[in-house]
């Protein structure tokens, strides 16, 4: 194959997702892009596997379990020790 004529835009299938490889115009090598939908999700220039796939549309879509699940202020603690209690009213 000669550098001057790149590949076609190709649709392909890993496992169920769906990936489109793009050609570099210029260089021997592709672009990869995984897609969710109608959205692209992750562009890389290697053939990406299925759990890869898998991993990009899960974080993309927000269910992962790096996020936290819980927002805000932290609840009011105890982090210096023992607390002295409370005086008697007079």
């Amino acid at each position: 194959m000669s550098r001057g004529i790149p590949l076609p835009t190709a649709i392909l299938l890993v496992g169920q997702h769906t990936v489109i490889r793009r050609a570099i115009r210029g260089t021997p090598h592709n672009t990869y892009t995984v897609m969710f939908g109608r959205s692209p999700v992750w562009t890389i220039m290697s053939h990406p596997s299925e759990e890869d796939c898998a991993a990009a549309i899960r974080i993309h879509c927000g269910m992962t379990s790096l996020t936290p699940a819980k927002r805000g202020r932290p609840a009011r603690g105890n982090f210096n020790g023992a607390v002295r209690a409370a005086r008697p009213a007079a």
